[in-house]
């Protein structure tokens, strides 16, 4: 008996020291990888994923280098004195080895061989949109880059600087501008368009990026020296008669959320948010003090939605609203008030697959935060859609509650074809509950951008998606090599609702 004792004291000792080094590690992994963002889930990626891709770069981050692995190879030398002035790779260890360690070991326990992939059956195809694709030139593929509905009116824009108009008559665009470089952003500001060009399309940290004013075949330059500027949104945030212009400097190690502003008659440039990967803002009270304030999604790094509350002079006070996990691959949001009660909710999808761990995720998709009051929002629904890019939130069938269109860049037509784009049908809005339907003409494009309007006139809403099948043929340069496959550049998507009389 005395012996049996010894023995399951022995094992006990064991096994707390087991759990004591396994809560060492976990303590090490949430303190040096939540830092920075919101700390991912080691059985988020596979073993291999983190063993081979992510934990090499993380560990280059904190000043440890994995034998063979240089995170500058393939970057110009002027990124390298980017690299060096923001300390992102530093050159002295800011950890132990031993904490390193730790860190590895508590992520490579935990991770999994593979992740879920499931078959998914073929969906229905909906009857409420008819398509029409369309051709802006006459090259093979396709490399549209910007699509709004602004002033009753479809703009579009491609890489190689075409701003164009839509037609709904002829259905057919028509040219406005020709900018030398490729164009990422087009707004409507009064008999004016505000036009961002991106500088390069692929991941860089150089200020190549450019916003300008056309009007009339005169062009004035609003900002230059920018970081990969994405979307711009033009708004007279404080009332006093002047527009600003709100950047999304995407960037890609680096970024920001930028305001351009007047100031005893000249422009002026202020930082609001210095965080990479700024791709999309709305302006709204959010707060029900009479001034318009910011709502900025942040898809690198530190994922998540930002608020700006304006304050006086123009300033704004910023909080984070939403924080989700730096693996998600957070492209784009909606800002739209889903239960009718005056707060603004947010729907947000997840899918960027092309960093560290190009595979299918099953925690891609889409989700719809619900404000609760005092914006403060709880996670309400999660539909899955591999490779989720954009999302438009409207009552797209006109029976009164909220219903989505998401496109995938990303999809996983091994799997789970045909949902590169879809229709979301609100069956129950209380309970959250959607149909989802396949959209005729999905699978001949690659959908990179996505929007809504009444493009016909007819009193219910269209949708407009673009198609990018082109990748850069090096990351050292800006050209574009093959085409992927045949594509429409855009495809009309019209409403089929009767009209409204």
């Amino acid at each position: 008996m005395k012996q049996t004792m010894m023995i399951l004291s022995a094992l006990a000792a064991v096994l707390c020291f087991g759990c004591r080094q396994e809560s060492t590690r976990e303590a090490a992994f949430r303190h040096y990888c939540g830092s920075c963002h919101l700390p991912p889930a080691p059985e988020d990626l596979p073993k291999a994923v983190w063993e081979n891709n992510v934990l090499p770069d993380m560990g280059a981050r904190l000043g440890i280098r994995a034998p063979g692995f240089d995170p500058l190879a393939g970057k110009p030398q002027t990124e390298h004195f980017i690299y060096k002035t923001l300390a992102i790779y530093p050159e002295n260890q800011l950890i132990s080895d031993q904490r390193w360690r730790q860190i590895r070991d508590f992520i490579l326990a935990n991770a999994p061989d593979s992740l879920p992939r499931p078959l998914l059956p073929p969906l229905r195809e909906t009857a409420l949109f008819a398509s029409f694709p369309l051709s802006t030139d006459t090259l093979g593929g396709a490399m549209t880059t910007c699509l709004s509905y602004q002033d009753g009116a479809l703009y579009a824009a491609s890489v190689f600087g075409q701003v164009l108009r839509y037609n709904p008559r002829q259905r057919a665009f028509s040219q406005l501008a020709k900018r030398p470089n490729p164009v990422s952003s087009v707004v409507v500001s009064g008999p004016a368009i505000v036009v961002a060009e991106i500088g390069q399309m692929h991941p860089t940290d150089l200020f190549y990026g450019e916003t300008w004013r056309l009007e009339n075949g005169r062009a004035e330059i609003i900002a230059d020296q920018l970081q990969r500027p994405v979307h711009t949104l033009v708004e007279d945030i404080d009332g006093d008669g002047r527009e600003e212009f709100f950047i999304c400097e995407f960037g890609n190690q680096s970024g920001k959320f930028s305001m351009i502003y007047e100031q005893n008659g000249k422009r002026e440039k202020k930082v609001l948010i210095s965080l990479p990967g700024t791709i999309k803002s709305f302006a709204e009270d959010m707060d029900a003090d009479g001034k318009k304030d910011l709502v900025v999604l942040a898809a690198q790094a530190q994922e998540g939605v930002w608020i700006l509350y304006q304050k006086d002079g123009l300033s704004f006070t910023a909080e984070r609203a939403l924080s989700l996990s730096p693996v998600y691959g957070t492209s784009g949001f909606e800002l739209f008030d889903y239960e009718g009660d005056g707060d603004l909710d947010i729907a947000i999808v997840n899918g960027d697959n092309a960093d560290l761990s190009v595979l299918p995720k099953p925690y891609h998709g889409l989700r719809l935060f619900i404000n609760k009051g005092r914006n403060q929002f709880e996670e309400k629904l999660f539909v899955a859609i591999n490779g989720a890019t954009n999302v438009l939130a409207r009552d797209f069938d006109r029976d009164g509650d909220v219903d989505f269109v998401a496109s995938a860049f990303f999809p996983d037509e091994e799997r789970a074809p045909g949902r590169s784009l879809l229709f979301l049908e609100n069956a129950n809005a209380p309970e959250y509950a959607f149909d989802m339907q396949a959209i005729a003409g999905a699978p001949a494009g690659r959908w990179l951008v996505l929007t809504a309007g009444d493009f016909d006139g007819d009193g219910d809403e269209d949708v407009a998606v673009g198609s990018f099948t082109y990748a850069p043929e090096s990351i050292m340069d800006n050209r574009f090599g093959s085409p992927a496959g045949e594509s429409p550049d855009i495809l009309i998507l019209e409403n089929v609702l009767p009209a409204r009389r």
